[in-house]
């Protein structure tokens, strides 16, 4: 019997079920249980970030959605790197870069 075949109540049980043993998915950097951002990241608000770019500071903005949303809009001067190639390019910036990601 396939679940094609199924009663329609049946069949929707099983998805149910189904969804419901699935792990849900593992964040890829260790997250602050209080603020809900990964572990030292902090909030900015659009103020704060315009002034940091004014300072002698270096400041990469970083927009980590996926390439063809990057594609059709950005902020001015951000790069792209989607979030599941983050990881592996952190290492590529001074350690004293504000880091900005949208």
């Amino acid at each position: 019997m396939s679940l094609l075949s199924l009663p329609p109540a049946v069949f929707l049980l099983t998805a149910l079920l189904g969804v419901q043993q699935q792990a849900p998915p593992q964040p890829q950097f260790p997250v602050d249980p209080q603020t809900g951002r990964a572990v030292g990241a902090h909030q900015m608000s659009p103020e704060e970030v315009q002034r940091a770019l004014g300072t002698d500071k270096k400041v990469v903005i970083i927009d980590v959605r996926e390439r063809d949303a990057f594609a059709k809009e950005t902020i001015k001067g951000a790069i792209n790197i989607p979030l599941g190639e983050l990881k592996e390019h952190l290492k590529d910036f001074p350690k004293d870069t504000l880091l900005v990601f949208t």
